[in-house]
């Protein structure tokens, strides 16, 4: 066995050891989105579709007469 070999086993073994503890951190990072920072994005859509309603509203008004 070269001496090389030694460096590809070890890559072999710690590299999906090290992408796995890295995907399992993000994916557990990712789950502690803070409840508010839910509601003030809900609250945003939820303004953005009224005042959309209510330029379509108007647009619809300004187009029948």
């Amino acid at each position: 066995m070269t001496p090389s070999g030694g460096f590809w086993s070890l890559l072999t073994i710690l590299g999906p050891l090290v992408l796995g503890i890295v995907i399992i951190w993000a994916i557990l990072k990712n789950r502690k989105e803070p409840r508010r920072d839910i509601e003030r994005t809900e609250h945003a859509a939820h303004d953005r579709i009224l005042e959309q309603d209510a330029i379509d509203k108007q647009r619809d008004t300004d187009a029948r007469t």
